[in-house]
């Protein structure tokens, strides 16, 4: 009875956390969506470096914006995200290369351990700010995430071979080839075309490319939304009809015109009720959902273990104010003789103009005219801008689920992510 499912890409790093979210809920609604979803560990240092693109971090304004931003969606979504308390250390200087190769293997040999294991690494990253990148805490999240120790093992070893590295370059030159300038972006395959639609709050505009009357965040169905009307005109006309008939007999062809039009709505709304079901069983069936424990049911959020995590203590650091550059040299214009008086037609001519300079000169745009001297008095201003080193220590966020308990620590010599001159492919 179900239809062929539609396909769905997901290319996402575990550095990033936008990628998290989206992971979550494509992997909530691929059933009621009816799509095959492929999961693809990508490079996003790589991505970066091909597009030219930087992190939001880096940019002061963003940094601010996105741990705001984050912190609602999680809570929207219920996914149980915590900023790290060395953001810089962990995000932008340790990077992620050794838990995307190792992701890359899990994918080629045991691809049902594929979401799991993609899990416990956000988990670890960004709910207990526990490390990614060394060999142990890789080995843990596996061993977390239900895969032996002895299959864990076998996959670290190959992180390093030439199989696992290519494939890692190819599916992050695959991205790039799609459009990609960051994580996570969806590619759906629908129809002999293919949409790319960045970022994780692109949902509702995947439902419409799927034609999902109800999507992550798209509310209920049409014809859910007619069986309370529907039922409400049904009553009220039953009743108005039998108390036409008790109390007037004498328009009793009245009190059943309104006993048919309560009948007439009672099967509209029977009709809503059936729609509302047969779609929905049209959206949900797939072929194997029945048979594979590993999928998601409809709108389930995933039980999280419970974590810990201690809130970083203040470090006092005295922020320095920027000093604003030397004030500047003042060019007057011309036709702006000294002594000559101002006039309204001509407000533009007196305009001053700033150019760096040294303090406490002025130049004239006639050569003609010798330098004055003019010392600037006015106060200096300091920045507004924040301190990027103390965006991350405002207090943790407390999720509405709570997270599941994952456990480890990493650093890798060669996973320069975010600096470096050129990109070397993985």
């Amino acid at each position: 009875m179900g239809s062929v499912p539609r396909t769905l890409e997901l290319f996402y790093d575990v550095l990033s956390p936008y990628s998290w979210l989206a992971f979550e809920v494509l992997c909530r609604y691929k059933n009621i969506w009816n799509v095959s979803l492929q999961l693809q560990p990508t490079l996003i240092g790589g991505i970066m470096r091909d597009s030219g693109n930087q992190p939001p971090a880096m940019l002061p304004r963003k940094a601010v914006y996105m741990r705001s931003d984050v912190r609602l969606l999680s809570q929207h979504l219920q996914v149980p995200i915590h900023f790290p308390k060395d953001f810089f250390s962990v995000i932008l200087k340790k990077g992620s290369l050794t838990a995307m190769r190792f992701l890359t293997a899990v994918k080629m040999e045991h691809p049902e351990m594929l979401e799991k294991v993609s899990r416990e690494l956000w988990m670890r990253v960004w709910s207990r700010d526990e490390d990614i990148t060394e060999p142990p805490s890789i080995l843990a999240a596996a061993e977390k995430a239900g895969m032996s120790m002895e299959q864990a093992q076998e996959l670290l070893k190959r992180v390093s071979t030439p199989q696992v590295k290519n494939q890692l370059k190819e599916t992050t030159e695959a991205a790039c080839k799609y459009g990609a300038f960051g994580l996570p972006i969806t590619v759906a395959h629908l129809h002999d075309e293919t949409h790319m639609l960045f970022g994780s709050d692109r949902m509702e505009l995947l439902a419409y490319l799927l034609g999902a009357w109800g999507g992550a965040m798209v509310p209920g169905q049409l014809w859910g939304k007619l069986e309370k009307p529907l039922l409400f005109l049904c009553c009220t006309s039953f009743l108005l009809g039998l108390a036409l008939l008790g109390i007037r007999p004498d328009i009793t062809p009245v009190a059943y015109f309104l006993l048919s039009l309560g009948g007439f709505f009672l099967l509209g709304c029977l009709l809503a009720c059936f729609l509302e079901w047969g779609s929905r069983s049209v959206q949900t069936e797939s072929p194997g959902a029945s048979s594979n424990a590993r999928d998601n049911e409809a709108f389930e959020v995933p039980t999280y273990v419970e974590a810990t995590v201690t809130e970083p203590q203040p470090q006092p650091h005295p922020q320095e104010l920027d000093q604003p550059p030397s004030y500047s040299s003042i060019v007057i214009p011309p036709g702006l003789e000294e002594g000559q008086p101002n006039h309204p037609e001509e407000p533009r001519r007196a305009r001053l103009d700033r150019r760096v300079g040294s303090e406490g000169s002025v130049t004239s745009a006639s050569p003609r005219r010798p330098p004055v001297s003019l010392r600037l008095r006015w106060s200096r201003a300091a920045s507004t801008v924040p301190d990027l080193q103390t965006l991350w220590t405002t207090p943790r966020l407390e999720p509405l689920t709570p997270p599941p308990a994952y456990e480890v620590s990493c650093d890798h010599s060669d996973d320069d992510v975010f600096y470096g001159n050129n990109w070397t492919p993985p």
